[in-house]
């Protein structure tokens, strides 16, 4: 049976026997494409076992064309524990600074079984709701314009000026 979904560290090796050839193909032409800007978090490497990709300092979630989802968690101590890991990035998460999503409800218990992905979602849908509440801050665009009918503030003194040889506006 294929995986849809696979958890690694930081640092830790992805081999094509653990994913499949397509997935790993895939993956190794993105970052033969992209190995100059857009993979810093991935690279091609070789070893004992064959040829493998191994991810950098990045925690994150990669999803394949086919579909295949691998999450890149923190590189703490407990390494067998993913979900201790997965704990420890979601309170990562919390105490980053100027980061836009910081969602109080991200302390829940039940969140720490969910993927990364759906974790990121939640997120995301946290604060969009907060912000649907809340409301765009709007404000009035200032804009003076000399018409025939009041609308808004009649500044006066412009007005005496502008109308004073004219019959027309506001006296």
């Amino acid at each position: 049976m294929k995986q849809t979904q696979i958890t690694i560290t930081e640092f830790e090796r992805i081999y094509e026997r653990i994913i499949g050839k397509k997935d790993f193909c895939d993956i190794e032409n993105f970052i033969l494409k992209n190995s100059d800007e857009n993979a810093p978090f991935l690279r091609i490497a070789s070893g004992v076992g064959g040829k493998f990709i191994q991810a950098k300092s990045y925690v994150g979630v990669l999803q394949t064309k086919s579909g295949l989802t691998i999450e890149i968690l923190p590189k703490i101590a407990d390494k067998t524990n993913a979900e201790r890991s997965k704990a420890v990035f979601i309170k990562m998460l919390r105490t980053l600074k100027n980061f836009p999503f910081k969602s109080s409800n991200l302390a829940s218990l039940k969140i720490q079984n969910l993927p990364l992905l759906e974790i990121f979602i939640s997120m995301f849908l946290c604060e969009l709701e907060a912000l649907v509440k809340k409301g765009i801050k709007s404000d009035y665009v200032a804009l003076e314009e000399n018409l025939n009918f009041l609308k808004g503030k009649l500044n006066i003194n412009e007005q005496i000026k502008k109308t004073a040889s004219t019959k027309s506006g506001f006296t």
